[in-house]
């Protein structure tokens, strides 16, 4: 608050956490940008066949955030995607359905590509994957080839 800076992006959700979001002088919408995949959501990873230790966690689990979270994380994983790639995507759960919002940039934000896609949360993942599609269809498929080839050591 006392620096000199003209502003900071921070994520809501950490500012929620730290009970500042009063601090927030705006929120930028969806229409406008996308969080990265996973963003706001926490995890905890266990042993494959651990289940004593699954059944511990499993009352912590929130089944919407999963649902939202796989979602992403397919659409991610079909894309290839890593920190370095804008993509963005946000998955949610509104009235038992899975919603994902899904967007491909180039590194210097000349084109795009964005959709959405809703359904069971029970195919959350595959509807991450369906969303990934669609877009590479869209042509982010051309937008990922020129953000690798410009993130390639030259040679």
């Amino acid at each position: 608050q006392d620096s000199d800076w003209d502003g900071l992006v921070l994520a809501k959700a950490g500012l929620k956490r730290l009970d500042m979001l009063d601090k927030a002088t705006e929120t930028i919408s969806q229409d406008i940008m996308l969080p990265a995949v996973g963003q706001g959501a926490l995890g905890i990873e266990t042993r494959t066949r651990d289940f004593q230790v699954k059944a511990i966690v499993a009352p912590v689990n929130d089944a919407d955030t999963e649902s939202g979270t796989r979602a992403e994380r397919g659409f991610l994983r079909k894309l290839e995607g890593g920190c370095q790639v804008p993509i963005g995507a946000f998955g949610e759960v509104i009235d038992g359905e899975v919603h994902l919002k899904g967007y491909v940039g180039a590194i210097d934000g000349s084109k795009s590509v964005r959709g959405e896609i809703s359904g069971s949360p029970d195919d959350a993942a595959s509807l991450g994957i369906q969303l990934a599609n669609q877009l590479l269809k869209d042509g982010a498929e051309e937008i990922l080839l020129e953000v690798r080839e410009a993130l390639e050591p030259n040679e």
